[in-house]
């Protein structure tokens, strides 16, 4: 009595409450110490695009993480623009938009690199940085903010359909006249 026979083997009443218990239990903790809020550099990222759109860069791709997952605890993102001028309007016009939204960028070089420490050295002169502004977050580890823009005219730049969300793979042109802009965003882990 209390039981069901399955297979020969048997599976009490008692037994199958006691594993879904303990599935919401551990389940309800992993979702309460990860919790799945917002997403912070998908919110910084928003003003700057505006303003980027606005002036007539054609935004094509963006795409990130949290940092609140079981895979990744720093949040970042990075959103790729098709700008209709050349290289020295793109520059220009990214130091605009920064100091509109409270920073100063640096222009990277070898010996002043900023968070930039991944981009190979050939091409750290399209890069341009800010790291001087702490997060205000309380849910992320004390840190700075790392915001970077590349701006490069070398040619045609293909970008994975897998990470941009798309049927084909995302192709920014640029050159003399067009500037593919990159708006790069890391903030420091999560506290989970």
């Amino acid at each position: 009595m209390g039981s069901l026979r399955k297979g020969g083997h048997p599976v009490t009443f008692a037994g199958c409450i006691l594993l879904a218990v303990l599935f919401v239990v551990i389940g309800g903790g992993y979702l309460l110490s990860h919790p799945f809020g917002p997403d912070h550099t998908e919110e910084l990222a928003v003003p700057f695009e505006k303003a980027l759109i606005r002036a007539g860069a054609i935004k094509k791709c963006a795409y990130g993480d949290s940092g609140k997952g079981p895979d990744n605890q720093m949040p970042w993102r990075d959103v790729f623009f098709e700008f209709p001028a050349g290289r020295d309007k793109a520059i220009g016009l990214v130091n605009k938009v920064a100091r509109d939204n409270g920073y100063s960028l640096t222009h990277a070089d070898k010996k002043n690199r900023g968070n930039l420490g991944a981009v190979a050295d050939e091409f750290i002169n399209n890069w341009y940085f800010d790291n001087s502004r702490p997060s205000v977050y309380s849910d992320l580890q004390v840190g700075k903010i790392n915001l970077a823009f590349g701006v490069n005219n070398d040619g045609q730049h293909l970008l994975s359909s897998i990470s941009c969300n798309k049927p084909q793979a995302v192709s920014i042109n640029s050159g003399v006249d067009t500037t593919m802009i990159t708006l790069d965003i890391k903030l420091p882990e999560s506290k989970h």
